[in-house]
């Protein structure tokens, strides 16, 4: 609580809040793949031809060989 005190007040549940707001946003990683980026694109589409044949009945590769 000492921290998120106001210098010369007590404390504030709204200032701490947007203290922890800040802090947050500095410490965090920064994005991979931004929603409007071109990798973001490609990787949705191969995320899709992944669910697609995953649900195809394509025979194991496995069986050819035993």
């Amino acid at each position: 609580m000492r921290r998120n005190r106001v210098t010369g007040h007590d404390y504030s549940a709204h200032v701490a809040q947007q203290q922890m707001q800040v802090r947050r946003r500095s410490c965090r990683p920064k994005r991979k793949l931004s929603p409007d980026g071109e990798r973001f694109g490609l990787v949705t589409h191969l995320l899709r031809i992944a669910g697609k044949l995953r649900n195809m009945k394509i025979p194991s590769l496995r069986d050819a060989y035993v």
